[in-house]
């Protein structure tokens, strides 16, 4: 339904008041989706229309179908080496991002049967993929 921000501008409010895209998803004063506590789920930015990206069903994901063969740090960050012409490559010599994940020579994370996974504008600032993902929120496949 239809109701007015504090600024007296009209925006969409569902049936507890929170405020909701023209989707019907929760979204902050900025327009992005976010759980009823406020934690941002996917940035305006990477909305299409209003949806966040249908990228896998969203009760199974496999973190280990988009990362790399990598090594971690005692930190937990990557250890990437470089190829001859300086891109960032995992052991086995595919093209991975900062973050360990195999991409794409145009930034897309890609899955380990080449398909893109997880569009450049999805990806955090960093080159990591949306936190849903990481967080072992998602029932992970084999």
């Amino acid at each position: 339904m239809l109701g007015k921000d504090e600024r007296g501008q009209d925006v969409y409010v569902d049936k507890a008041g929170f405020m909701v895209n023209q989707r019907g998803y929760v979204v902050t004063r900025d327009g992005h989706i976010c759980t009823r506590e406020g934690k941002v789920l996917f940035l305006k930015a990477q909305l299409k229309n209003g949806e966040f990206p249908k990228i896998y069903p969203f009760t199974r994901f496999n973190i280990n179908r988009v990362l790399g063969d990598i090594e971690m740090d005692p930190g937990g960050q990557p250890i990437l080496t470089k190829n001859d012409i300086g891109q960032t490559v995992d052991r086995q010599g595919r093209l991975v991002n900062e973050k360990g994940y195999l991409c794409d020579r145009h930034g897309n994370v890609i899955d380990t049967m080449g398909k893109i996974a997880f569009e450049k504008a999805l990806l955090e600032h960093n080159g990591d993929i949306p936190e849903i993902f990481r967080s072992n929120i998602l029932r992970s496949d084999s």
